[in-house]
């Protein structure tokens, strides 16, 4: 519903008509729209301008493009192709569902700003080559590197993950250390592969690329399979151990994954104060039983009764009143560690649409997520 209009405000539009300025200028003096205008004025005679002319939102669009070299569309299409009409050096380029009227001659700026407007979607050489052809401009290799913030050894993705991961763990000494802990307990029985790019390859699967790319990004340092590194990956789960120590609250949850035609259920623990994954369960059902299960588990790693956070699922109040356990429902607060590890773990399955491989089984289930618990523990915590 518009606004009533006062009669001082109508009478100084009406002014301001008379004295020869046009509805989009006084609409725009005023802050209304130009029907507002044009509905309080239909009864003054203005004289009729024949031929071609330029003025309101063109003039004031036409400035711009004489100003900048480029104007995007936005709303202003019907007006921007009025002024091609009578504008022939005035040019359109679209890329990606954004528009943009530039001047012939200012082609270079139009394209700077375009990129700057495009720069997340932006994201290889092809479509920088596809940009660039939008406006007739050829780019460089170095030009586009520069765009691109990219060096010459960026230009490989075996070189992106490795400098990403390499600098990451040298300021935590992480790699070294997590070296050590696999020789330790003689995880890996045959030495033909170093055990560096054994360490660096399933650390690179954890973050989230398949077993056959981690494998394309290594062939190039030390070739090895698909099959080898997804043994490598499952064999870490022997190092999923809990001491036993006083534990002042835990945090205990459940999401379910799709396997094949039916729904599992992950059950999962989490020490509040060092962030750490104390147990794991999967199985079908989501009931009073598998709670209490599951809570005995995470009891072996407590010397004391410690503080359980949970929701509100039906599932935890019995199991809980059985065992003798404090607890406590919670929707944030303390309880948002666990959330936040099942965001983290959601997001890495869902490189596989969260749901297992067909041949996939509970155990195979338990074992991949234990495994995946095991880096998080020593690095993601």
């Amino acid at each position: 519903m518009s606004r009533k209009l006062s009669k001082e405000t109508i009478e100084r539009i009406r002014r301001e008509v008379l004295s020869g300025k046009s509805n989009y200028q006084v609409a725009k003096e005023l802050g209304i729209s130009e029907t507002t205008v044009r509905n309080h004025t239909k009864d003054i005679a203005r004289p009729r301008i024949e031929g071609p002319y330029i003025r309101g939102k063109q003039l004031e669009l036409l400035r711009q493009l004489l100003r900048d070299g480029y104007v995007y569309t936005s709303n202003n299409r019907n007006h921007l192709r009025g002024l091609q009409k009578h504008f022939p050096m005035i040019k359109r380029a679209q890329f990606k569902n954004r528009s943009i009227y530039y001047l012939e001659d200012k082609s270079n700026a139009a394209l700077q700003e375009m990129i700057k407007q495009n720069k997340s979607r932006v994201i290889n050489y092809h479509d920088l080559s596809k940009l660039s052809k939008v406006f007739n401009i050829t780019l460089s290799q170095d030009k586009k590197k520069e765009i691109l913030n990219k060096s010459e050894e960026d230009d490989s993705l075996a070189y992106f993950c490795i400098r990403r991961y390499c600098t990451a763990f040298e300021r935590v000494n992480f790699l070294k250390n997590f070296g050590e802990i696999i020789s330790d307990r003689k995880i890996f029985c045959w030495n033909r592969k170093s055990l560096e790019i054994k360490v660096l390859a399933t650390l690179i699967y954890q973050a989230g690329i398949s077993y056959r790319k981690v494998k394309d990004i290594f062939g190039c340092i030390e070739s090895f399979s698909h099959e080898g590194l997804r043994k490598w990956y499952l064999k870490l789960k022997v190092l999923f151990i809990q001491e036993k120590k006083d534990r002042r609250a835990i945090a205990v949850d459940e999401t379910k994954v799709k396997l094949e035609n039916q729904w599992v259920y992950i059950w999962n623990a989490i020490d509040i104060d060092d962030r750490s994954i104390l147990a794991i369960h999967v199985y079908t059902t989501r009931t009073s039983l598998d709670a209490i299960y599951f809570l005995k588990k995470v009891l072996e790693y407590c010397k004391d009764k410690p503080l359980i956070l949970v929701d509100r699922g039906p599932w935890y109040r019995w199991a809980l009143q059985r065992l003798g356990l404090r607890y406590d429902h919670q929707t944030f607060g303390e309880r948002n560690a666990i959330e936040q590890w099942y965001s983290l773990f959601k997001s890495r399955i869902k490189r596989f649409w969260k749901r297992f491989p067909y041949h996939s089984s509970l155990e195979s289930i338990k074992t991949w997520t234990i495994a995946w618990c095991v880096i998080y523990n020593l690095c993601w915590r």
